[in-house]
């Protein structure tokens, strides 16, 4: 029996969010009012009033039933005195790790990551009519009665419209679940899933996956004065003068002032004065260098800078601007306005009636941008092709092609490393979190688990990540019930399209926080298992996880049309179709949901001018 089978049989009118806490005996967490939950997602759990605790350990088969206060991050509970009982006893239980966070002896952003759910009005403590279960994984489920559900599939109002972005003309696209975009070669298709990419990167993972923070920005800095020190010799025998300007050892002290998710105990002019106090040792040994003084005013001049960047105020909006300039880059290669013209692209992003983003670009850079608040989407993939995972060893080497580094002291090894699109790179190292995963890691979801069964009976086997190995593997069972072990390189590419979800999946990279681009992933698979593809899409989507996909096959459509219907996911299914109109060169996109045959004439019209000529 699993966790929803349960409640249901136990509990058959909650409607709310199910957790399990071990960190404590269920008796003292009800005392708490607050329990600290590793996987909650705040935007879902902000849909609910009630939350179910299971006790797990001593408290085994014991839960109680709560109202939902808030939901907050550890860093703001732990600026609330009336939580200091519950963060007192996770420090002295759990190796102090909010403790070492707040005074800086760990750096991560886990305190701004991790959430707690604040409750109120418990119930008493009941028992489960089934004592013996046990959950290992801290599981969050969400328990949907019907009219809550009805209202969270209804509840995703996000759209983009776009004008002169590459081929496309003009298109406004739902963003509510699932989006199909057909159309035929050459018409756009592509465009709408990278544009969208490269928004969703820039804006919700700029530090993250872009390197776009203080922190990354004045570590560039360090890097080129150790190698203009390193390049004047000055190295060569003085080792602790060597380990004054490395850029390891220089940083390191530093992070305590420059994290700003880091909870810290001293004032600004403390801050000041310890700062000060590091610098003031380095500028003494610059200025007893035996070189030139215009060598050492150079080398001043930079040292001062990077002091000076320390306590300059960064600008969120600067940054996300170079960080989207970036990825347009790494995407369009400078092609993303249309070529050839004057016109100049711009891109409003809405939810519900709230335009949150807008932004032109003019000669392939952005000259304006405006954001008035956070996307829904925390993170996205795009999938181009399946064939990537048979070139896992030369992408995971590579680095991620931006504008040019125009650094003059870019080392021989990085001019001469391999630079690819950041989907691409993104995706690989998406993938090799596979190796992490485990059966108990997924307790708390188990339609993917379901999903995964399923890919496995398609395929007749599974792709893993092996981590002694380094390296992705495909297991299948042969007739004599034996395992074998095949590269990807000698798998079909068919199984290879199933296996990237598969991995995807046991890697925890799908949420209702994500969104999945997939790019024509009919060219690699057979009529019944675009069929079957359609039908796991369908899947990940009833699971709340929000798809785009782009198509020209009649088969996949119909496959995400008959699927999403006998899932009842009406509501949350967009159709559109990009043509050239007019004998223009540029597309337009237009919303076909309720009239698909538009989209089964244009692409069934080549079959039917041979057959039925």
């Amino acid at each position: 029996m699993n966790i929803k089978e349960l409640i249901s049989h136990d509990i058959p009118e909650f409607t709310g969010i199910f957790l399990s806490d071990g960190s404590a005996s269920l008796e003292m967490i009800r005392n708490f009012g607050v329990s600290l939950a590793w996987k909650f997602n705040k935007n879902k759990g902000e849909k609910f009033d009630r939350v179910l605790i299971a006790g797990n350990n001593q408290s085994r088969g014991q839960y109680f039933i709560a109202e939902i206060a808030e939901i907050v991050t550890i860093k703001e509970l732990s600026q609330k005195e009336e939580y200091y009982e519950v963060l007192n006893y996770q420090n002295k239980n759990f190796n102090n790790w909010i403790l070492q966070r707040i005074n800086g002896v760990i750096f991560d952003n886990t305190l701004n990551e991790r959430l707690a759910i604040v409750f109120k009005n418990p119930t008493e403590i009941r028992k489960f009519s089934q004592e013996k279960i046990e959950f290992l994984a801290n599981p969050v489920v969400y328990i949907f009665g019907e009219k809550s559900e009805q209202k969270f599939n209804k509840t995703l109002g996000e759209r983009i419209e776009i004008k002169n972005i590459g081929k496309i003309n003009n298109a406004e696209i739902k963003l509510n679940g699932l989006t199909v975009i057909a159309g035929e070669n050459d018409t756009g298709k592509s465009t709408i899933g990278k544009l969208i990419f490269s928004i969703v990167k820039a804006i919700s993972r700029y530090e993250q996956d872009l390197n776009e923070s203080k922190i990354h920005n004045i570590n560039k800095k360090i890097e080129k004065l150790y190698f203009n020190l390193r390049q004047k010799g000055v190295f060569s025998h003085e080792n602790d003068f060597r380990n004054q300007f490395h850029p390891r050892e220089f940083l390191g002290p530093l992070h305590l002032f420059l994290d700003k998710n880091q909870l810290t105990i001293f004032s600004d002019e403390q801050i000041k004065e310890q700062v000060d106090a590091i610098f003031k040792f380095k500028f003494q040994l610059l200025e007893e260098l035996s070189l030139s003084e215009n060598e050492k005013s150079g080398l001043i001049k930079l040292l001062t800078e990077i002091k000076k960047n320390i306590f300059v105020q960064e600008n969120r909006q600067e940054q996300i601007k170079r960080a989207l300039n970036n990825v347009l880059f790494s995407e369009f290669y400078s092609e993303i306005t249309p070529k050839g013209t004057k016109r100049k692209s711009n891109v409003n992003y809405y939810s519900g009636n709230l335009n949150i983003l807008n932004f032109e670009i003019e000669n392939n850079s952005i000259t304006s941008l405006n954001i008035q608040d956070k996307l829904i989407f925390q993170d996205v993939i795009f999938i181009e092709t399946p064939l990537l995972l048979q070139m896992y060893d030369l992408i995971s080497n590579s680095e991620t092609l931006f504008q040019e580094d125009t650094s003059e002291f870019q080392n021989n090894y990085q001019r001469r490393t391999t630079k690819t699109a950041l989907h691409i790179k993104d995706l690989i190292t998406k993938i090799e979190g596979a190796r992490y995963f485990s059966g108990n890691f997924f307790e708390n979801n188990a339609e993917q688990i379901d999903i995964l069964k399923k890919i496995s009976t398609i395929i007749n086997g599974g792709y893993t990540f092996d981590r002694d190995e380094k390296e992705i593997v495909f297991s299948q069972k042969t007739v004599t019930g034996k395992n074998v072990r095949i590269k990807p390189s000698n798998t079909a590419s068919g199984i290879k399209s199933f296996g990237i979800i598969q991995l995807l999946i046991q890697a925890n990279m799908l949420n209702d926080r994500s969104l999945l681009v997939i790019d024509e992933p009919e060219n690699h698979l057979h009529p019944e298992w675009q069929l079957k593809y359609a039908d796991m899409i369908i899947e990940l989507v009833k699971s709340d996880i929000s798809v785009i996909i782009s198509s020209h096959s009649p088969y996949m459509i119909q496959g995400l049309k008959y699927y999403s219907e006998r899932a009842d996911l009406k509501d949350k299914t967009s159709y559109y179709l990009a043509e050239i109109e007019n004998n223009d060169e540029y597309s337009v996109l237009s919303e076909v949901t309720h009239d698909l045959n538009k989209i089964f004439s244009k692409l069934a019209k080549p079959l039917k001018d041979v057959v039925w000529q």
